[in-house]
């Protein structure tokens, strides 16, 4: 019987190492994209979202992360349209 109660227990070695990737890639492009300028810090949680989205696809359906990349998403996409 598998506990289901630890996260990650689950997953490869090799999808953690897809995920790790996809979010070193995604979090260096927002850095560049975003970068220091307070004029476009509302891009933040858009950017973040997008990130988590990108490595959610990298591990597929195991791959888990996608609740938390919908909610980032959807809570950037509203600072976007808001401002």
């Amino acid at each position: 019987m598998t506990d289901w109660t630890i996260p990650g227990e689950h997953r490869p070695p090799s999808l953690r190492l897809r995920q790790g990737c996809a979010m070193l890639g995604g979090a260096l492009v927002f850095a560049v994209i975003v970068g220091p300028g307070p004029d476009r810090f509302y891009l933040t949680p858009l950017g973040i979202g997008l990130v988590y989205l990108l490595a959610a696809a990298a591990g597929g359906r195991r791959g888990g992360y996608w609740a938390t990349a919908t909610v980032l998403v959807g809570w950037g996409a509203a600072v976007v349209w808001g401002t």
